[in-house]
């Protein structure tokens, strides 16, 4: 049928019709495999999708996991973590502090970085009314 996408540009006859060619183009859609997700490509990263001041502040396994990566400055794990769940970069722990504000206490610009790139927020508060960079060594 003439439903091939791969013969349509073959008609060199002019029409005066312009139904002609929007059927053109109908009938050529761009190529399932040209959408940017190609076999070596990856989808685009996931993004948090939380509000910051709506995270609980507790004490949990992960604040606690996430505290010891950060310690360590494990960035492979860190990056693997967020990447798979990407609101735990908004984590806070009972006193109001999250990743954030441990990757400044240790210095970690690297971390920090990465961080910032997760879309942490460097404007929010702990307990005592500290901004994140308040705890920077």
């Amino acid at each position: 049928p003439s439903s091939s996408s791969s013969s349509s540009s073959s008609s060199s006859s002019s029409s005066s019709s312009g139904e002609k060619k929007k059927k053109k183009k109908k009938a050529a859609p761009p190529p399932e495999e040209d959408d940017g997700y190609g076999e070596e490509s990856q989808p685009p990263p996931r993004t948090s999708t939380v509000n910051p001041k709506d995270v609980p502040w507790e004490n949990t396994a992960a604040t606690t996991a996430m505290w010891e990566l950060i310690d360590r400055a494990d960035m492979q794990n860190i990056d693997g973590w967020l990447s798979q769940d990407p609101d735990a970069v908004h984590m806070r722990s009972e006193d109001g502090r999250g990743p954030l504000w441990w990757a400044n206490e240790k210095g970690n610009q690297e971390i920090i970085d990465l961080l910032r790139a997760k879309g942490v927020r460097n404007d929010l508060k702990d307990s005592t009314g500290k901004v994140p960079r308040e705890l920077r060594k």
